[in-house]
């Protein structure tokens, strides 16, 4: 992943990680009230991105779906270089969250949008995990 979207001195950042590590804890609450701070106080879109997609985790379908919508339209504000990484675990998830809402279609299209985001990039371990996710979605949903 880009090293834009990890550095570790970025408030967002540290904010998601601090997240990450209470969500390992069981600390959902915590977890939460986390992502909730990095984006209220982010300044940048790519600080909205980061932030929304870790607002998502832990939501109940809809809320999920509306925090997924949002880092995608925040990704879009950035350069596309500093996030070009990014985009196949948000279009992931977007795509993950209209299925659990039964939009199915528009779950379809993103699955697929997923896939040819990963085209250029680089293989990895990521890379793998992504596409795989996508592909068993697209074959569950037997498109």
């Amino acid at each position: 992943m880009s090293n834009i979207l990890l550095d570790q001195t970025n408030p967002i950042v540290q904010l998601c990680i601090r997240g990450v590590q209470a969500e390992m804890h069981d600390q959902i609450a915590t977890a939460q009230a986390a992502y909730q701070q990095a984006w209220s106080i982010r300044q940048t879109a790519l600080d909205g991105c980061i932030a929304a997609h870790y607002c998502a985790r832990h939501q109940p379908p809809m809320i999920m779906l509306e925090w997924n919508q949002i880092a995608l339209e925040q990704a879009r504000l950035v350069e596309h270089a500093a996030i070009s990484d990014f985009l196949p675990s948000l279009y992931l998830n977007l795509a993950w969250s209209y299925e659990q809402t039964g939009q199915l279609a528009l779950a379809v299209q993103h699955y697929q949008l997923c896939l040819t985001s990963l085209i250029g990039l680089e293989a990895s371990l990521y890379h793998t995990m992504i596409q795989e996710s996508a592909l068993a979605a697209l074959q569950r949903l037997d498109r």
